[in-house]
C-alpha cells in the first residue's frame, strides 16, 4: 500500500495552517490595536480611582477630578458624548468608565452612598483649562 499523501492532502493542510495563521495574527493586531492608544488602562484606572474615592466619601460629599486625560482618549476613539463616559448604577454599586466604543471598564464600591447629578443635572462640566467631573453623594 501506498502510505505517502497526495498532492491534494498536503496543500490542504498547508492551506488550513495558513488560515489559522492569519486569523491568529489578526487577531494579535486587533488587540495591540485596542492596547496602543492607552484606552483599556486608562478606563481601569478611573474606574479603580473613582471606587476608591467613593468608598472613602461620605454622603454629601461633593467630589471633583481632574479627567482631562480620559476626554482626550475619549475623544481620539470617537465617543460623541462625554456624559456617556463615566455611568454609576448605585444599585449595584458599581462604576463603569468607557473610553472606546468596545466594552466599559466596571469595578463595585462598597461603600452605600448614592451618586448623583449636580444641580445642572450633568456629571461633567468644562473647566479652565481642564475638564473637571463632579458629583454628590447622598444616603443610599
Amino acid at each position: 500500500m501506498n502510505k505517502k499523501g497526495t498532492i491534494g492532502d498536503i496543500m490542504m493542510d498547508n492551506v488550513i495552517y495558513l488560515i489559522l495563521l492569519i486569523i491568529f495574527f489578526v487577531g494579535m493586531m486587533a488587540f495591540v490595536n485596542s492596547k496602543m492608544n492607552g484606552a483599556a488602562v486608562w478606563e481601569d484606572y478611573y474606574a479603580k480611582e473613582l471606587a476608591k474615592v467613593i468608598d472613602l466619601s461620605k454622603p454629601g460629599d461633593v467630589i471633583a477630578l481632574d479627567v482631562q486625560k480620559a476626554t482626550e482618549i475619549a475623544q481620539k476613539n470617537k465617543v460623541a458624548n462625554f456624559e456617556d463616559i463615566f455611568s454609576f448604577d448605585n444599585t449595584r454599586n458599581e462604576v463603569c468608565v468607557r473610553l472606546s466604543l468596545g466594552k466599559a471598564s466596571c469595578y463595585y464600591y462598597f461603600n452605600e452612598v448614592s451618586v448623583t447629578y449636580d444641580e445642572s443635572g450633568k456629571w461633567m462640566h468644562y473647566a479652565e483649562p481642564v475638564k473637571v467631573m463632579k458629583g454628590e453623594g447622598q444616603n443610599a
